[in-house]
């Protein structure tokens, strides 16, 4: 089962932080986050100018005002012009958190999430976990293109599940 929707259950939060967690960035998230001082801690990392890549292992944790990124490991891959290619985060979870402008907390987790950056597509998979606000959505599988905001989800024999909690404006009135 899938569900595709162009209703914004996660507008650009997943993009906002992975862009500005590795590449600075910013689009919808605290726009005060993107002032703060940013700090990246892991056990190792090992740079390979030559294959581009950047490889935080044991332990990644990214911090920014109300942005904080765990995974196990995370991985950057460059361009041949030093632009970021892809990044993926790895982790059992990998989790981010943060605060929207307009003060939603946004929390997403997944064994991988991966951001390719030139085709403006996040891919989350294994255990995906996405809340903001009242609205959660769990499955195996979510992919996000950032240019369209559609949102493809797709389980294993769980399926999609959706759950949504009233808020104190919602009467079932559709007006």
């Amino acid at each position: 089962m899938h569900w595709t929707t162009d209703r914004r259950f996660a507008p650009r939060a997943v993009v906002t932080l992975l862009l500005w967690a590795l590449a600075a960035a910013p689009l919808q998230a605290r726009t005060s986050d993107r002032e703060m001082e940013t700090e990246v801690k892991a056990g190792s990392v090992v740079e390979d100018p030559d294959a581009g890549t950047q490889e935080f292992s044991n332990g990644f944790q990214l911090s920014q005002g109300t942005r904080q990124i765990e995974a196990e490991t995370a991985t950057v891959f460059r361009n041949d012009s030093g632009g970021f290619r892809k990044i993926i985060l790895r982790g059992d979870p990998a989790r981010w958190t943060e605060e929207l402008d307009d003060g939603t907390p946004m929390d997403a987790s997944a064994n991988t999430i991966e951001y390719d950056v030139s085709g403006e597509i996040v891919r989350l998979t294994g255990d995906v976990s996405i809340l903001k606000a009242n609205d959660q959505l769990t499955a195996s599988e979510v992919l996000y293109d950032l240019k369209t905001q559609k949102l493809d989800a797709g389980g294993s024999e769980q399926g999609v599940i959706l759950r949504y909690k009233p808020t104190g404006d919602d009467n079932g009135d559709d007006n």
